[in-house]
This record gives structure tokens, C-alpha cells and sequence, in this order.
């Protein structure tokens, strides 16, 4: 309900107020709100059907994005480009700061993760250039991209902190690898001259947002109720920064986050902001990574565009799943049933979204034009399968775990260092 109300509020300004061609925020407002109405209805759909929340707000910025009824193009309006990038900042901030250290994960779990993720880069590598007829430097690079987890896809919840964890585990992995394979490319002359200032933004954002975390950690304002007042100021700030340094803002959200996950406050009104405003950010981010994309583009594709997609999907799923339920208990001993472990890690997508299909962000160039098309086409078909497919899967998953496993009650999560967060 309180997505309804945020919406209503957003749009009735707009409502009463005569809509102009020059009313630049005036229009922002309108698609604002109306992207947050159709995010919450089509949720309430998805919920009836058993269904992820995310794939009502992907169908929500799909139907009004210009896939669909093309009424919303967040970017041609600065202030939508604006509240996207302050969105995914925001859920950065919140998975970097719900991160939890499961018991029992030691180094043989962080052994096993790494291998796990080289493991998905070279076997997908290899299999693109056994099955189709990309040359090894394009397999190399898509082998690479899909080696990248997906921490950013499931909103934290009690209990899954650690699931949260080792996505972010491997994403990291996943990033020295991708970086050290665009140096190797840039050096062979493969790659355009800004593929090593693009992979140094990737690492300035990370960084960056570390610094502001750690900035904002030891402020006095934090040992007050004004920290609400400072992380919103910080949101504001570090997304203008974002726009004008063309920084990544997931990246950049989750180094603060991870910074002041060291610091709890005992601010109750703080906390209550903080997990409130989650779900409303990741509703946006999903709403609005519909609206951005065009499906259209995926036709006419060519055999050989579908042959890549197929070798891709096969191969970092089945060896993703294989190699977490084969080293379940390694990487966390209290997960419970293995085979669970592998379907709830599977979920990906907003990541590879922000680093490969923003314009702003333009990495497709870096290759040329005869292999851009090819690298749009197939990282858009693997970042929608891994939110609807996998969502789905995991989403299923979990409804079956949390049937024979009662939620964690507020000791048992403070026990192990987790607030109690409302479902």
C-alpha cells in the first residue's frame, strides 16, 4: 500500500496542473508517478500469481517503456536518468550494508567461490569457441562478463544475508577477472583505447563510494538523528557526482554500504528509513531497467546470435548450480540442503545491466562495430533471463524453504549479527 500512496502523491501535482510541451518537470513527475502506479498494480499481479515482485516491476517499465506503449524513455528526461542513478544507488548502499559473514566460511568457502567463478569464465570461453565462431578474444570477453554474480537482484531479507555475501564474493572475483581480460585484450589491440579508462571507472566507483562510506562513518552528524538528513544529502551529492564522472552507482552504493555496515546506529527512526526505503528502490530499479530497454532490437537477430545466447545460458547456469551444490559445505556450512544453495545464487542481471547496456556508460563501443551489436543483443537476452527465468526459480526455491523452515525470530538473527528486517 505504501507504494500506492508514494505513487499518488508523485502524480496528483501533475494531475491538477495542465501538462505543457516545455514542462520538463512537469513531465518527469507525470512518468515518475506513472511508472510507480503500474510497478504496484502489476506487483499486486505477480504476487497473486505466485510470482517474484521484480517481474511486475520489469513488466511495468517494459509496458510503458518503448518496448511497449513508448510513453516513458527515462533517458531523454534528465530528472528520470537522475532518480534511476540516485536508485541504484541507494541499492548498492542497502546490499553493501545488509552483508553477513555466515559461520563457518573460511577460506576453503572463499577458495571455492573463486574457482567456481574462473571456472564459469572458461568453460563458457571454451564452449563459445568450440560451438560457434566467435574469435577467442570476443568468447574470452563474453566468458568474463558472464562470470559476474548477482547480488543486486533479491532485496535483502532475514536469514539471506549470506546468500547476499557470496554473490558479492564472486562478483568480485568475477571484476578482477573481467579487468585483468580487458588489459590483455587492450594490449593485443583488440579492444578501443578507453577500455582501460572504462574498467578504471568500474574500480573509481567502488573505491569512491568506500571513501564516502567511510567519510560519512566518522561524521558527528552519525551519532545523531540528523544521519538521515546526511544519507540523503549523500544520495543527492554522490548522484550528481556519479553523472558528471560517468561512475557506475551500483558499485558506488555498495562500497558505502559495505564502510557503514561497521557502524550501528541505535537511531530507531534511522533504521525504520533505511529498510523502508529498499523495497521502493529496488521497485524503481527494476521499473525503470524495463523501461530503458528495447526488445526490438533482438529482431531480426541471427542464428548465430541465438547460437551464442544458447552456449551462454547453458553454460554459466549448469556450472554456476554445479559448482555451488558440489561445494555446498565448504563455502557455507549451515546452508542447509546443497542443492538450495545453487538455485538462490542464480538470480543476475542489474549489474551487467548498468556495466554493459547504459548508453552513458557505452561499453559496447569498445569493441567495434561489427561485434557491438552482437555483445548488445546477447548480454540483453542473459540479463532478462537471469532476472525472470532465474528469479523465478530461486523465488520458488525459497517459498519451499521458508515452508519447512520457520523465519529466524529476532534473537536467533542477532545472534548472528543480523537486524530483524520486516519481510
Amino acid at each position: 500500500m505504501k507504494h500506492l500512496t508514494i505513487a499518488a502523491v508523485v502524480l496528483f501535482p501533475v494531475l491538477v496542473l495542465p501538462l505543457r510541451q516545455d514542462s520538463g518537470a512537469a513531465d518527469a513527475l507525470w512518468a515518475l508517478g506513472l511508472l510507480l502506479l503500474a510497478a504496484y498494480l502489476l506487483q499486486a499481479l505477480a504476487a497473486l500469481l505466485h510470482l517474484p515482485d521484480a517481474l511486475g516491476w520489469l513488466a511495468a517499465g517494459l509496458l510503458l517503456g518503448s518496448t511497449g506503449m513508448g510513453i516513458l524513455a527515462p533517458q531523454s528526461l534528465p530528472l528520470l536518468r537522475v532518480a534511476q542513478t540516485t536508485a541504484m544507488l541507494l541499492v548498492g548502499l542497502q546490499v553493501g550494508s545488509n552483508l553477513g559473514i555466515p559461520r563457518g566460511l573460511a577460506w576453503r568457502g572463499c577458495l571455492t567461490m573463486l574457482l567456481i567463478t574462473v571456472a564459469v569464465a572458461a568453460l563458457t570461453a571454451g564452449a563459445l569457441m568450440v560451438f560457434t565462431r566467435q574469435p577467442w578474444w570476443m568468447a574470452l570477453f563474453l566468458g568474463s562478463l558472464a562470470s559476474l554474480w548477482g547480488p543486486f537482484v533479491i532485496p535483502p531479507r532475514p536469514g539471506r544475508r549470506g546468500i547476499l555475501l557470496l554473490g558479492a564474493m564472486g562478483t568480485g572475483v568475477g571484476l578482477l577477472l573481467l579487468s585483468f581480460v580487458v588489459i590483455l585484450l587492450r594490449e593485443r589491440g583488440v579492444l578501443a583505447g578507453a577500455a582501460l579508462p572504462w574498467m578504471l571507472r568500474v574500480w573509481i566507483s567502488l573505491l569512491g563510494g568506500a571513501i564516502t562510506g567511510a567519510v560519512l562513518r566518522w561524521l558527528p552528524a552519525l551519532r545523531t538523528a540528523a544521519l538521515n538528513t546526511v544519507l540523503a544529502g549523500g544520495l543527492v551529492a554522490g548522484t550528481l557526482v556519479i553523472h558528471q564522472l560517468a561512475l557506475l552507482a551500483l558499485p558506488c552504493g555498495f562500497g558505502a554500504g559495505l564502510v557503514l555496515a561497521r557502524y550501528h546506529d541505535g537511531t530507531a527512526s534511522t533504521r525504520f528509513v533505511r529498510r523502508s526505503a529498499s523495497p521502493f528502490a529496488f521497485m524503481l530499479v527494476f521499473a525503470f531497467l524495463g523501461a530503458s530497454i528495447d526488445l526490438s532490437i533482438l529482431w531480426p537477430s541471427s542464428l548465430e546470435v541465438w547460437l551464442v545466447v544458447l552456449v551462454l545460458l547453458t553454460t554459466t547456469t549448469v556450472v554456476r548450480w554445479t559448482g555451488t551444490v558440489v561445494g555446498a559445505f565448504r563455502i557455507m556450512p549451515e546452508c542447509g540442503r546443497r542443492w538450495s544453495l545453487g538455485w538462490l545464487l542464480l538470480p543476475h542481471g542489474i549489474f551487467l545491466y548498468e556495466l554493459v547496456l547504459q548508453p552513458q556508460h557505452n561499453l559496447p563501443a569498445l569493441l567495434g562495430s561489427l561485434h557491438a551489436g552482437l555483445l548488445e543483443r546477447v548480454m540483453l537476452i542473459h540479463v532478462l533471463f537471469g532476472i525472470v527465468v532465474l528469479s523465478i526459480v530461486a523465488y520458488s526455491v525459497d517459498l519451499r524453504l521458508h515452508r519447512r523452515i520457520p523465519v529466524p525470530s529476532g534473537a536467533a538473527l542477532a545472534a548472528h549479527g543480523e537486524e530483524p528486517q520486516p519481510s
